[in-house]
């Protein structure tokens, strides 16, 4: 009796921090060519800050156990949170102008940011170029990747 009063009164308090409702988030990659870019513009945006991570520690030299590290992360999974509701709200807009939300611009901007660092400290870390055979598996990649939003179009039963 006691420990149920206790359990509903705790629900009641954790549920004042949750929404009133829930969104239901949809992304439909598939839905056409440009969709699936912009979806995937967004994951290579998210791998782009999670490899940061690691090069950043490496090229500056910073101790695996930094604190700094954990509160660059906790940074990012905040800014993450509504960027990412604001990027699917501007991929769900059906209006002719829209705009892509602050957090948007400022994750991106971040991002870039990071990315020069690293380019910056990062020259002369490896002074190898490239094996050649390496790139040719690159643009095979890539040519595979987008050869099907090339033909979209040519074999779409609608058009």
């Amino acid at each position: 009796m006691q420990l149920d009063r206790l359990l509903n009164r705790s629900k009641r308090t954790l549920g004042q921090f949750t929404p009133a409702q829930w969104d239901k988030d949809e992304w439909h990659p598939l839905l056409g060519p440009w969709r699936f870019i912009q979806v995937l513009s967004l994951c290579i945006v998210f791998l782009t800050v999670e490899l940061n991570t690691f090069f950043l520690k490496f090229c500056l030299w910073v101790p695996p156990r930094n604190p700094v590290i954990v509160y660059r992360l906790i940074l990012w999974w905040l800014i993450a949170i509504p960027t990412t509701r604001e990027y699917n709200s501007y991929l769900q807009d059906r209006k002719p102008v829209k705009k892509v939300g602050a957090f948007c611009w400022l994750s991106l901007a971040i991002c870039i940011v990071e990315l020069l660092i690293c380019i910056k400290f990062g020259h002369g870390l490896y002074p190898k170029p490239m094996p050649v055979w390496l790139l040719g598996k690159k643009d095979t990649m890539i040519l595979l990747a987008c050869s099907p939003q090339a033909s979209w179009k040519l074999f779409d039963p609608v058009s």
